[in-house]
């Protein structure tokens, strides 16, 4: 059986308006975030996909590379670019998060914690904030709320 948890008593009173007017925002800014800072990494892998497709054959050994590439960019642009209008919020979240796995799984991992050491800190930083907007879905400003429907 699942426990209910009360709202907790704000310190404050004063500020409850003030959180509930920030609570409606906050979605929308973690999915221009989240999405937002993905389609510049795509649009930037376009001209080079046979560039990115041998370092991911070659430097990674992973299989089909090409295809690998078009499936980043595809997911770097289009997921990204729904994720900030609110499109298909939480699949393209998904995807966004399937991806993270792998870059912090293949590319960062054995390089240990640190970005300073091109470790995975950074990607595993955006795979949580992308988990939280695949949980909380696209919010009440989206196209999902537009037209009733949210995956």
């Amino acid at each position: 059986m699942m426990t209910r948890f009360r709202e907790p008593l704000l310190i404050f009173s004063g500020l409850g308006s003030v959180y509930g007017m920030g609570v409606r925002f906050t979605d929308v800014l973690l999915r221009i975030v989240a999405g937002g800072f993905l389609i510049p990494h795509g649009i930037k892998k376009i001209g080079g996909t046979d560039r990115f497709a041998a370092w991911l054959g070659g430097s990674l050994g992973m299989p089909v590379p090409e295809l690998l590439a078009w499936l980043v960019v595809l997911v770097e642009v289009v997921f990204g670019a729904c994720i900030v209008i609110g499109l298909w919020t939480r699949a393209a979240a998904l995807g966004a998060i399937a991806l993270m796995a792998g870059i912090v799984g293949f590319v960062h991992w054995e390089k240990g914690f640190f970005i300073t050491s091109n470790g995975y800190e950074y990607s595993l930083m955006w795979l949580i904030v992308l988990l939280s907007v695949f949980f909380k879905g696209s919010g009440a400003y989206s196209v999902d709320a537009m037209i009733g429907k949210q995956f």
